[in-house]
């Protein structure tokens, strides 16, 4: 029993020391902080960064008001000036970078509110979906008024409904633990696929590697075979264990958000 816990120390010091599996796990704790942190790091970059800049031509003369003020309640970053020039005008101070966009805004046929955007390109979705919502209730709201609808009729039609989940099953899980559980089987599929391949390899190395030292030839050549495929077996399955045990102290210990992957794993884990 003393050469299996020689050869399983031994597999576990040798794999442990190695500049391999220094470097990955470094490399590996260093991308889970990063993770459980990016939406701090992302704030901080975009703390100096101005919102887009969108020159607003008013054609009608009273749209540019209540559009900015369902356009602030979207997305406080667009800022919308308005511009008192004609559309070629505007056009130029796009193409000079003095605005990210033109939008004109107009009355249709059944006079409710439509509007143009121009720009020199239409390749930012997220601005396209913010300026679309503000016009789609301020148009909303000016055909409520069309129709005479009171403040009360307005507000239950803005009122978003009610919609109760009742599970019938007395240990039915709750929605957050079941996004909790959908969020921890992912990171462990992820981690049983790297750790098969990752840990099965290191097995097959240290099995090529054992005839490196004369003292190990004869130590192994003493040992059966069941006992030295388990010694190295165990050894490197504690290595993986102790580096799993890394991983998961330092999502813990990080400053995590409250809906990140690696904050849904130590809830679970800690929970369980």
């Amino acid at each position: 029993m003393n050469k299996f816990w020689i050869i399983f120390f031994h597999t576990f010091l040798t794999k442990l020391k190695t500049k391999s599996f220094i470097v990955t796990t470094v490399i590996t704790l260093l991308i889970i902080v990063l993770l459980a942190n990016i939406t701090n790091i992302i704030d901080f970059f975009n703390k100096g960064e101005e919102g887009e800049k969108i020159a607003v031509i008013d054609e009608t003369g009273v749209l540019f008001d209540p559009f900015q003020n369902q356009l602030k309640a979207i997305d406080k970053d667009i800022q919308l000036k308005k511009f008192t020039g004609d559309k070629t005008k505007a056009d130029k101070q796009v193409q000079n970078g003095d605005f990210d966009g033109v939008l004109v805004l107009s009355n249709n046929q059944e006079n409710l509110p439509a509007a143009v955007y121009r720009s020199l390109t239409i390749s930012n979705t997220s601005l396209l979906s913010s300026l679309e919502n503000g016009l789609q209730q301020m148009k909303t709201q000016m055909a409520a008024t069309q129709m005479n609808l009171s403040q009360e009729q307005l507000t239950k039609l803005y009122e978003p409904v009610s919609l109760k989940k009742v599970a019938l099953e007395k240990d039915a899980k709750t929605e957050e633990e079941l996004s909790q559980a959908r969020g921890l089987v992912y990171v462990l599929l992820f981690v049983i696929y790297f750790a098969v391949i990752m840990y099965a390899n290191m097995i097959a190395m240290e099995v090529a590697t054992e005839k490196s030292s004369r003292v190990m030839e004869i130590l192994i050549s003493s040992v059966p075979p069941i006992k030295q495929m388990f010694a190295k077996i165990l050894g490197v399955g504690l290595l993986g264990l102790l580096q799993l045990a890394l991983m998961l102290g330092v999502a813990y210990f990080s400053k995590i958000g409250k809906d990140t992957p690696t904050s849904i794993v130590c809830r679970a884990t800690a929970q369980r």
